[in-house]
């Protein structure tokens, strides 16, 4: 049975608005929860959206999960994790680093973007780059985005998505 597809503009619009609203936006704050987790919530109309994860003590590391839902029914997910290499850490801090992602390259998402899950294919600015491979559609995929320091890769994120409806 072919799998129907969900009003995937609307969805596209919406994930758009909140990564930029949430973690690419270097202003916003995400709450703290007593067992550690970070969360950012975001709702528009009948869409919501949370994002939540969890930081090794040292910054380096992070996994977590986005959820959108639509009149508090799920409709897409997408678990993810990563981190900084421990070898990246002779070269510039986790605070440096996500800054600099959320900042140069987390920030340039728009509906522009094929898939729009993180920033563009490449984005480099002096030292640093970072590198993002997309596999699938808005409906199911996956990630590998790269990062380097000097051509050094130091850090790599993953993640899946499905479409839940």
């Amino acid at each position: 049975m072919p799998r129907t597809k969900i009003r995937e503009l609307t969805l596209k619009e919406f994930i758009v608005c909140a990564k930029l609203r949430g973690y690419a936006d270097i202003n916003a704050e995400a709450e703290k929860l007593p067992d550690g987790r970070s969360r950012i919530v975001y709702e528009e109309g009948l869409w919501g959206y949370v994002d939540e994860w969890r930081t090794s003590e040292d910054g380096r590391l992070f996994a977590g999960s986005e959820l959108v839902t639509r009149e508090d029914v799920p409709k897409w997910m997408m678990p993810y994790g990563g981190g900084l290499f421990p070898s990246a850490l002779a070269k510039l801090s986790p605070q440096d680093w996500y800054r600099w992602l959320r900042t140069d390259y987390l920030s340039k998402l728009t509906t522009d973007i094929r898939v729009p899950i993180r920033g563009p294919a490449e984005v480099k600015n002096g030292r640093l780059k970072v590198t993002c491979r997309i596999n699938g559609d808005l409906n199911h995929g996956n990630a590998l985005e790269l990062g380097y320091v000097d051509e050094g890769r130091i850090y790599r994120f993953t993640a899946g998505w499905v479409a839940l409806d």
